[in-house]
Formats: C-alpha cells, structure tokens, sequence
C-alpha cells in the first residue's frame, strides 16, 4: 500500500513518515519504499543523509517515459488513461525506472528523493511542481503486491495537494498540531482531498500538550476521521505506528487498491476543464 505524509511545515510529518519506514523495514518480508518528495529533503536525511542518489527531478520523465513505451512528448494524464498499457512498475523485482532512481538503503529499503531545486526550475525554465510531477504517473502505475509499503513524504502545506499526488495514494495522512495554524492547514488539505478529489485521508494529531489542546481538536476536526493522538513529551513508538497501519489496511481491505481509478478520474476532469 501507499501512505502519503501531509502537514503543515514543523508537524512532524517527516518524523513520522522516518519511523514508519523504519517500522515496516524490520519486518524482513516487506520491501519498502521511501520516497522524499520535499525539497527540504529532511526524510532522506533522516534515513541515510549519505546517500549518493540520482534524484527524481526533471530528468527522470525521460526514461520513465521510455519504460512505459511512451515517447517523450506523451503528457502523463495520458500515460494514466491509457488502457492499452499493461505495464506497471514494480519493486519486486525493481523495474528499470525504479532501479535507477531509487538507492538500496537496507536489505528491503530503497529511497528515492525529489532532490533541491534544480537549474531549470532556478532559471525560470520550469515551476519546481514540475521536479515531482512524475509521481502523479508513477504511482498509480506501480504495482503493489503483498507485503510492499511505499511511504512518501510530501511538501508542506496545501502545495502537497495541489499537485494532484495524492491521488496516487491509498490514503494520505495529515499530520496536524492542536494550533490555530495547524487546525488552519489541516483543514485546507483536508477540504481539498475531500471535497475536490473525493479520496481518502485520517488526520493523526501531534505535540498534544494538555486537555485544552484535545478539547480545541476535537471541536475543529471530526472525531472519526483521527486515527491517533501523540502527546509533546511522548514518543513515536511502534503502538503509534502500529494503529495507523492497521487502520490504512483495513480501509484498503474494504474500499480495495483506488489509486488508478483515483487518477485517472483527476486526469479526466482536467481535461475536461481545458
């Protein structure tokens, strides 16, 4: 399954994503893959700040075009719509896409990062949503089998959604502090996958001071759709992360892998609006 991170900035949502990843990578019958779609890149130093990585940015099209038997002008909602093509990427065994873009960090982790603002996003030849727009491909299209997590790590703030990602994940998981600003954030992000996407989200709250911060929490957002709550002196064990993962999975056991049809209903509505 795919979890995708969202929050506002210092929310903690790289944190979490890191102990997820290293959660799941214990378990030596999982593979894992960590993607850090942040330019802040602060999963990708969390999890191997040494790593020699040929980042995502705005060459890797290229060659995922070329996996899939597009050629290079082809836009991605139309890799997504087209029904003709069977091929997926997959992580068992790494396709040629995945495998070059992706570093081996464990014996079951690979980790693939977005990377900094590249030379043409800083010469004003590209908006830098142009460094992750491949994952708006690539992850519908990435076959998941049992037993393989991708968890990825998202911009900060509502910019995370407007890309249109989120639609490639089973569920998106908004990280969100008991804050005027945080419940601020957390509802634009929410509102927008809710109400513009229609895909699915649950809301884990973090750095719980006291009971006024429950209160104020539990007045903002709705009860049902909070799978935790994480107090500011506590840490982020295994129970933490444990219920989150069994809550996305039975979502996914009863609603059933979306992310393609999520996809491909965004890719239709845009061209719908053009």
């Amino acid at each position: 399954m795919i979890i995708g991170f969202l929050g506002k900035g210092g929310s903690g949502k790289s944190t979490l994503a890191t102990k997820v990843v290293d959660f799941l990578s214990k378990d030596q019958k999982n593979t894992v893959l960590a993607i850090d779609a942040d330019y802040n890149m602060d999963l990708l130093h969390n999890l191997s700040p040494d790593t020699d990585i040929d980042y995502l940015g705005d060459n890797a099209k290229f060659l995922m075009k070329k996996v899939l038997n597009f050629n290079e002008k082809t836009l991605y909602a139309d890799m997504v719509l087209n029904d003709d093509n069977i091929m997926r990427f997959t992580l068992n065994p790494l396709d040629e896409f995945t495998k070059k873009y992706s570093k081996k960090i464990s014996e079951n982790t690979y980790l693939m990062a977005v990377g900094p603002h590249s030379e043409n996003v800083l010469n004003d030849k590209m908006c830098s949503h142009g460094l992750s727009a491949l994952l708006k491909a690539y992850l519908p299209l990435l076959k998941i089998n049992k037993n393989e997590y991708v968890i990825v790590d998202e911009k900060a703030g509502v910019d995370s959604v407007g890309t249109g990602i989120p639609t490639g994940f089973d569920m998106s998981i908004i990280v969100v502090e008991a804050t005027l600003y945080g419940i601020k954030a957390a509802k634009q992000i929410s509102n927008l996958l809710r109400n513009h996407y229609h895909i699915p989200f649950a809301y884990i709250v973090n750095k719980v001071k006291n009971d006024t911060d429950l209160d104020y929490i539990k007045r903002e957002l709705s009860d049902g759709d909070i799978i935790d709550y994480i107090h500011f002196t506590e840490n982020i064990d295994n129970i933490h992360i444990e219920r989150m993962i069994q809550y996305v999975q039975r979502h996914v056991e009863t609603n059933g892998d979306n992310r393609l049809k999520q996809s491909k209903i965004k890719f239709k509505n845009n061209k719908l609006c053009k």
